[in-house]
């Protein structure tokens, strides 16, 4: 089980903004840039070929759902 299968099950703690059935969005535990944050599917796939196609647009969508949140929120350049 990787970090991000941890923070998923709630082993690790994260600040988790984000969750759906498919998605999970949290912040950086050692941000560079203040409001830093990963988008990941809820389930496990060793790398972004394994990820299924559908995965691609949802994961976008939510991705820029946070950052223009976040733009407001903190005045983020992109």
């Amino acid at each position: 089980m990787d970090v991000f299968d941890q923070i998923i099950a709630g082993q690790l703690p994260a600040e988790v903004i984000w969750r759906t059935e498919r998605l999970i969005a949290f912040l950086d535990a050692r941000p560079l840039f203040a409001g830093h944050t990963l988008v990941c599917p809820v389930a496990h796939y060793e790398t972004l070929y394994e990820l299924p196609e559908d995965y691609y647009t949802e994961i976008l969508a939510a991705a820029r759902t946070i950052a223009l949140a976040q733009t407001a929120a903190l005045g983020a350049q992109g």
